[in-house]
């Protein structure tokens, strides 16, 4: 399988919001999807804000997929988001395999926790986690998942997860 893509960096983001009134409904769709407290209106909420994105290349026309991400010391995956007429297809896995080949940081992502089957699609890819249910400032619980180019352990602490290299 092979995606075109094209990448809005987050300097550019406001831009691209304002390109073509259907960016805003297409990627409002997939936070909210993928983040329940996303604000009204997601152009103020800083968890989308402060994000890299990833879509196909016809996005505008045609959504298939979104990746929202920013690095820190780490890559934080806000957003992995398939459109439900692409679901099935293999396409979160490939992007997903995707971010890994491309990087060399440590990759973390926050999984609903009422969407187990998401946190079967990362530990299919690689990813590992303590399993441990955090909840966020509104109540809503998730759980850390964990990938790293190079060997590493998990180990929990009172502020969340360590990465341990090995």
């Amino acid at each position: 399988m092979t995606l075109n893509t094209t990448i809005i960096p987050q300097a550019e983001t406001q831009d691209w919001l304002k390109d073509d009134p259907r960016v805003i409904t297409h990627i409002a769709q997939a936070y909210r999807e993928c983040i329940p407290t996303a604000l009204n209106p997601l152009t103020f909420d800083p968890r989308f804000l402060i994000n890299n994105h990833i879509v196909n290349l016809d996005f505008i026309e045609n959504p298939m997929f979104l990746i929202g991400f920013h690095h820190l010391s780490h890559t934080v995956l806000a957003v992995l988001y398939v459109y439900p007429a692409f679901r099935n297809q293999g396409i979160g896995s490939y992007l997903i395999q995707a971010l890994q080949q491309q990087t060399k940081l440590t990759i973390q992502v926050a999984v609903d926790a009422s969407q187990p089957r998401l946190g079967k699609l990362y530990c299919d890819n690689g990813f590992e986690t303590l399993g441990i249910e955090k909840k966020d400032d509104l109540g809503v619980g998730y759980i850390d998942y964990f990938w790293s180019p190079r060997p590493f352990r998990l180990e929990p602490t009172d502020s969340g997860t360590n990465i341990i290299p090995v």
